[in-house]
């Protein structure tokens, strides 16, 4: 994914003059937010003073004494004569129009690129525009936002986990976060976004209705899909279940699981919510 500087977009957290700093550190002056991890992930750039131009991320932030851990060192170390910027990140998803790849081979080359029929698509290939999760709870993972609008892509899935399933003699399919999924405000919170999340574009080829980060239609109309896959699945193969984990959502009150999935799962489970211990939670356990 490509990170890029968000003042031009989202203005300024905070800025002001460094009391001190170290080769990977530095230290702020008590104006600066008392919260731990308050600029976690964000970018302070050195804007005056010794050190100016440089640019690093803030991996971690302690609000007692106002010092912030960088990704690498300084170049130059700053010093008390040194004015800051802390600014937020956006990520930049390029977009993809398959007009702009003129000899079809998938890729648009030096040449392609530099005479584009749609400018604003600026990906190289299709996959550089794809709607990642890019802070997944595992380092590891990599989580695309699947096309179940698409009824050719639900009956692939659904025949894939059909003969999988059969295969192997079992009798259940089980959905592991089956909350995290979608668009709308869930792929806001997964993204760690800030409002607006998209600041501009967040149409995706396969939709058009509403952007990525809205809830209605976009997110309602993924989870009618979303449903219907489900139920796809259950229509073609000879499941006598299909199961989810819910992680700490409250099934009674989480409106994507009330409202679309409740008529077709058969149990859930809450991993996040099952606890030993005297103290009763608000779920009453």
């Amino acid at each position: 994914m490509e990170y890029l500087d968000g003042e031009p977009y989202l203005g300024i957290v905070h800025q002001g003059s460094i009391k001190e700093a170290s080769s990977s550190t530095v230290i702020f002056l008590d104006d600066a937010s008392s919260t731990n991890n308050a600029y976690d992930n964000m970018l302070i750039k050195i804007v005056e003073g010794k050190g100016s131009g440089q640019v690093r991320i803030i991996t971690s932030y302690d609000g007692t004494n106002k010092e912030a851990i960088l990704d690498k060192e300084w170049d130059i170390i700053p010093d008390n004569s040194s004015k800051y910027k802390i600014v937020r990140r956006v990520v930049l998803i390029r977009g993809w129009d398959s007009r702009n790849d003129r000899n079809g081979d998938g890729w648009v080359d030096d040449n392609e690129f530099a005479n584009l029929v749609n400018p604003k698509a600026t990906a190289r290939f299709r996959h550089q525009s794809r709607l990642v999760y890019t802070n997944a709870w595992w380092s590891g993972a990599n989580w695309n936002v699947a096309n179940v609008w698409n009824p050719n892509y639900r009956r692939y899935v659904a025949e894939y986990i059909r003969d999988i399933y059969q295969s192997s003699k079992r009798k259940g399919f089980y959905i592991d976060d089956i909350t995290a999924n979608g668009l709308g405000s869930q792929w806001i919170n997964r993204h760690k976004a800030t409002k607006p999340a998209v600041i501009k574009g967040g149409y995706i080829k396969e939709y058009t209705k509403g952007r990525v980060d809205e809830d209605s239609p976009t997110n309602e109309d993924w989870y009618l899909g979303y449903a219907e896959l489900i139920r796809e699945i259950k229509r073609i193969s000879d499941l006598t279940w299909i199961g989810g984990n819910i992680a700490n959502s409250n099934p009674y009150t989480n409106k994507w699981l009330k409202d679309y999935l409740h008529p077709i799962m058969d149990w859930y489970t809450c991993e996040d919510t099952l606890h030993n211990g005297w103290a009763v939670n608000g779920w009453g356990d």
